[in-house]
């Protein structure tokens, strides 16, 4: 009720959080008389319905578990480990899992080690348990709340794939989506926030489960169901407004597609009430007949079919991997920052002619990546016309890109230090690079001849002073080379700005 009044006022729902928990701080210490919640309750509607309880359990719960002795907080742990451990039910066991779960997501020092692991492997199993919605939003939610605590466990297992991509197929979604249904939106929203949680906390692993995804989906999830809803229950809501698709494939198997979910059945082709249609991709693409309209839903969520199991089309998955990659490059730069030339890699690799239905499929998305990537790192740059990318590295080398050909055009070599910045002049016939390592500032050549009699040189070095500020790897991320003329550039630093001129 607290919470409700502070949310009628239209305050920020963080805001909120933060007032309730300093209200249960002060309560013990101002009411004599005052019980503490058992946090076996609060653990029971963390995974609650409405928002604003789930917000007011967990602020609640967090500080509860503030004000409990170390001691305290151990024989909490030991208690539900207990029953992990011993209740013969699988209800049972899952709650035990859950509570130990949010303890271990709440501070990771609580749990021994033993437990963490048992805790971890649990959850990774409740994450495939395709038949129960809500224990796989939980074990999802609780993965990437807590992933500092299960990774070791889950490396151990070499499950860190295969959790990623679970989170990926639950919650891909694609701009042009119609809404899902609200169970499905909540598992698709959840998963999403899981994935960008293991994304800061294992980023490697993230980049090369979400290259997979780009460059090869077929083979990387070539037996992975999509999250369903039990048909009986869809159809019974949807009753007014399905459509069915008969699936007609080489193997004989049948089944159908309603907006986008999986209800059985295999093979490439498929045939529609009213009409029967290839796309080149083999998906249908198209519908005859009334009943729900599925046109917009085929068209934006396409899926094709293997034995049972769902699979995006490849421009769709590449477009939602590229997507999730932008928006952790926009909340986390910094600590991307060391696999900047994979990210560029996955990208441009997306852009290879001979792969159009990635390259067309996902060229919004590619176009939002490299679009970051040049507003977050200043050691990146674009040139629109000649369709280059270049992209300064912390081994001292600058590598030029053609986009139009999705291959690496050049590779300059000079600098003896990580680059700081790079930038194309306005016609792209220049490149400006500096190293705070090695305190210069050097121009290249980057233009080629028709017939490729010259090739992008080396034309001047110029050494700067070294900086007066501390370097650390968030001011290097302010540093930037602006071209103020045909033949003068400025670079900015923390400690202030030099200019140089005629550097043609």
């Amino acid at each position: 009720s607290f919470l409700k009044t502070l949310l009628t006022l239209q305050m920020h729902p963080n805001a909120c959080s933060q007032l309730l928990s300093y209200f249960c701080a002060i309560v013990p210490d101002t009411v004599s008389t005052y019980v503490p919640p058992s946090l076996s309750l609060l653990a029971l509607h963390w995974f609650d319905d409405d928002d604003d309880i789930v917000q007011s359990v967990r602020s609640v719960f967090s500080a509860t578990l503030d004000r409990l002795s170390a001691e305290g907080r151990s024989s909490f742990a030991e208690l539900w480990a207990l029953h992990l451990n011993t209740d013969v039910s699988r209800k049972a066991k899952t709650l035990a899992t859950l509570v130990l779960a949010i303890l271990g997501a709440e501070q990771s020092d609580i749990l021994p080690s033993s437990l963490c692991r048992d805790v971890a492997l649990r959850l990774d199993e409740g994450l495939f348990t395709n038949d129960d919605g809500k224990l796989q939003v939980a074990c999802g939610e609780l993965i990437g709340r807590g992933y500092p605590s299960w990774k070791k466990w889950l490396r151990a297992q070499r499950r860190v794939d295969s959790v990623i991509t679970q989170l990926f197929c639950m919650s891909m979604t694609s701009p042009t989506s119609p809404p899902l249904p609200p169970p499905q939106a909540r598992l698709a929203t959840k998963a999403r926030q899981a994935l960008l949680q293991i994304g800061v906390h294992d980023s490697k692993a993230f980049l090369l489960a979400l290259a997979k995804e780009i460059h090869d989906p077929h083979q990387h999830s070539a037996a992975r169901p999509l999250p369903t809803v039990s048909a009986a229950a869809f159809f019974a809501s949807r009753r007014t407004t399905t459509t069915t698709l008969a699936l007609v494939g080489s193997d004989g198997g049948s089944g159908g597609v309603v907006d986008g979910l999986v209800v059985g059945g295999g093979g490439p082709a498929v045939a529609a009430r009213g009409g029967y249609h290839h796309s080149e991709a083999g998906v249908l693409l198209h519908h005859h007949g009334g009943g729900g309209g599925i046109d917009a839903v085929a068209a934006a969520r396409a899926v094709h079919f293997t034995g049972g199991y769902a699979q995006h089309l490849p421009g769709e998955s590449a477009s939602y991997a590229l997507r999730l990659i932008a928006a952790l490059v926009s909340k986390h730069s910094l600590r991307l920052l060391p696999f900047l030339p994979r990210i560029v890699e996955t990208a441009v690799r997306s852009l290879d002619p001979h792969s159009p239905h990635v390259r067309d499929g996902a060229l919004q998305a590619i176009t939002q990546v490299l679009h970051m990537l040049v507003k977050k790192y200043p050691m990146v740059s674009f040139h629109q016309d000649t369709q280059r990318l270049a992209v300064g590295t912390s081994d001292a080398r600058i590598t030029v890109y053609d986009l139009k050909t999705s291959t690496r055009w050049h590779v300059l070599q000079g600098h003896t230090g990580a680059l700081a910045a790079v930038t194309f002049s306005s016609n792209g016939k220049s490149l400006v690079s500096y190293s705070f390592d090695d305190n210069t500032v050097r121009v290249w050549s980057v233009t080629s001849s028709f017939f490729g009699l010259s090739s992008p040189h080396l034309r001047r070095t110029i050494t700067v002073s070294a900086p007066t500020t501390t370097l650390t790897p968030r001011l290097r991320l302010q540093c930037r080379l602006q071209w103020t003329g045909a033949d003068s550039v400025v670079l900015v630093r923390a400690d202030g700005s030099i200019e140089f001129s005629q550097i043609g």
